[in-house]
């Protein structure tokens, strides 16, 4: 009969009158164990006030079905109590002075204040049913919130009104069964499905969202609590223990789920909102350190597929193995940690400027976010900063000790400063990598050295412009007068011989201005006037040395014969005579 308790009612008490029933002692006796039977049996009914169910979470709507349940269980037992025949026997055993009786008129008494007492709650407990099927209707965490004050003060109205309802017990089991019933809530709105599915991004906001929903209910509880000992003269004094529980338990279940979501981007790149890339590495060694790294995945996806076999304990609250699984899944992160922390020494090693050290790091993001390897990864940044200080400090010496060395093939002002130029832009070109890289980490040093940056770089910019005004007075005032004179000119030191008259100074002027401008400086009129004419300075530089060159070779080479003949004709001398003498006979 749906649970309902039912007493065994013998029949054959009806074939006696009270007068023959009482005076037959085999009777009495048979009666008073079926008295004695349904005392246990109203016992058990009446002493059925709580929901003894600790594998289950109780929500409102188990309270008033409970309260329902036992009001027609106590309703039941009265009616059976007052059919005639139970009457009957009932007078027997009171004229034959049974001792059962006296028990049985009591718990009879206490059946019809226990149907008066269910009674009064179900009707108080239904004042809940409107508040309690909206929040049936709630899809999302965020939607929960709005109904829970006024379910609190529904609460308070029955606490204040019920006469049967208003004890700390059962008002404390009223807020319990609400925590439940939230718990129970976000369970539904969670899919782990989702989460092993890599959905990671989208579970650990909605798990974020019920961590947020249980807090947010804990603070409008004693906000309550604390307006309700304020403004009335009644104590609140529940069991806040009891009631916050297994909402303690679930936001620790939601933050050991949110650990587990971020163990899953760091270590197997499960994100859905981003394409992660598996870590490269740059040198020899890159290949081995990549496969340390895929090591290190497909070691988490064995402890994950170990959380995913028990992931029906995740969410069951009153299930207390579950944090022996999280313990075993912590170790085995700290093992896989432990790995990347000797990967991350054994690259750094091999570090030698800051570009290596940033590329480094970058290969490492993806296991940036582990809080046990925030300090090793702060070193390591710290390493790469203190790695530009140092070419900082190096530049800074550079620029002393180098000040009159240039590249060969460029002009003595514009040489130092290109030479100036380039360790200033190497420099910068440091800086902008670290600029760029925002995903690395705020490093408490770096506004100190690009400070000493700027100081070098000032100092680098001061030089290039001391360098440019010393060209500027050595080229002077005029230097297109250096043009106003002959292309070519006798030679001093070899007598015959044609010499360039070009000033040299010229051509170097033009090659100084042309790294100039490519320096970004600005040129004087009067020298970019000759620059302009360079090229055609040039082919007459190349020309003039060109005839020069052949008049001269031409003038050694007849200077050469000229000398040989007169050479010929000192040997023919002593002939001279016979010459004159006998020439008729060579000449006709």
């Amino acid at each position: 009969m749906l649970g309902l308790t039912v007493i065994y009612v013998p029949l054959e008490s009806r074939e006696f009158t009270v007068e023959e029933g009482s005076a037959d002692k085999e009777l009495v006796k048979r009666l008073e164990g079926v008295v004695a039977h349904w005392n246990t049996q109203i016992k058990i009914a009446l002493s059925d006030q709580e929901q003894a169910t600790p594998h289950e979470l109780l929500c409102l709507d188990d309270e008033y079905d409970f309260w329902t349940y036992r009001y027609d269980n106590l309703c039941g037992l009265n009616h059976q109590l007052h059919k005639s025949t139970v009457e009957l026997i009932i007078d027997i055993l009171l004229a034959a002075q049974s001792t059962y009786v006296r028990q049985f008129l009591m718990l009879k008494d206490e059946i019809e204040h226990g149907t008066v007492e269910a009674k009064s709650n179900i009707e108080f407990l239904s004042i809940l049913k409107d508040t309690c099927a909206e929040l049936k209707t709630c899809t999302a965490p965020a939607n929960v919130a709005q109904y829970l004050p006024k379910m609190m003060h529904l609460f308070r109205t029955i606490w204040l009104n019920s006469p049967y309802y208003n004890t700390r017990e059962r008002i404390s089991n009223l807020f319990s069964a609400l925590s439940n019933q939230i718990v129970v809530m976000c369970k539904n709105f969670i899919d782990l499905t989702d989460v092993f599915a890599g959905q990671t991004r989208k579970s650990m906001k909605l798990l974020d969202e019920c961590i947020k929903l249980c807090n947010d209910y804990k603070a409008l509880y004693y906000k309550i609590a604390s307006a309700h000992i304020n403004l009335t003269h009644y104590t609140w004094n529940l069991d806040t223990e009891s009631i916050f529980r297994y909402i303690d338990v679930f936001i620790g279940r939601c933050q050991d789920m949110i650990e587990i979501c971020q163990a899953m981007i760091d270590f197997a790149r499960s994100d859905e909102t981003a394409q992660i890339s598996s870590p490269k590495f740059s040198g020899t060694n890159g290949e081995e350190y990549e496969r340390v790294c895929q090591k290190i995945e497909r070691l988490f996806f064995e402890a994950l597929s170990k959380i995913e076999a028990n992931s029906y304990k995740i969410f069951a609250v009153q299930d207390s193995t579950w944090h022996d699984d999280m313990i075993i899944f912590r170790s085995e992160m700290r093992d896989l940690e432990i790995m990347i922390e000797n990967l991350i020494a054994t690259v750094f090693m091999d570090v030698n400027n800051v570009q290596e050290g940033i590329e480094d790091l970058r290969s490492f993001y993806n296991y940036l976010n582990r809080k046990n390897l925030k300090s090793l990864f702060d070193s390591k940044n710290t390493s790469v900063w203190q790695i530009f200080a140092d070419d900082i400090q190096r530049t800074k010496q550079e620029v002393l000790n180098e000040r009159e060395e240039y590249p060969s093939i460029t002009p003595y002002y514009a040489g130092r400063a290109l030479n100036l130029r380039l360790k200033g832009d190497r420099l910068l070109s440091t800086r902008k990598m670290l600029g760029e890289a925002e995903w690395m980490p705020y490093c408490a040093m770096s506004e100190e050295i690009y400070h000493q940056e700027d100081i070098v770089i000032r100092s680098i910019e001061d030089s290039m412009k001391d360098l440019y005004a010393k060209w500027l007075h050595d080229v002077g005032e005029n230097p297109r007068a250096r043009l106003d004179r002959c292309l070519i000119r006798r030679s001093d030191s070899k007598s015959g011989l044609l010499e360039c008259n070009i000033d040299p100074n010229i051509l170097n002027l033009c090659r100084e201005c042309s790294y100039w401008i490519s320096l970004r400086f600005n040129i004087p009129v009067n020298i970019q006037l000759i620059h302009d004419k360079w090229s055609t300075l040039h082919f007459i530089y190349e020309s003039i040395l060109a005839v020069t060159f052949a008049y001269n070779r031409i003038i050694e080479e007849v200077s050469y014969c000229f000398a040989q003949v007169q050479n010929y004709l000192k040997s023919w001398e002593p002939f001279k005579d016979i010459w004159e003498v006998n020439k008729d006979l060579y000449i006709q």
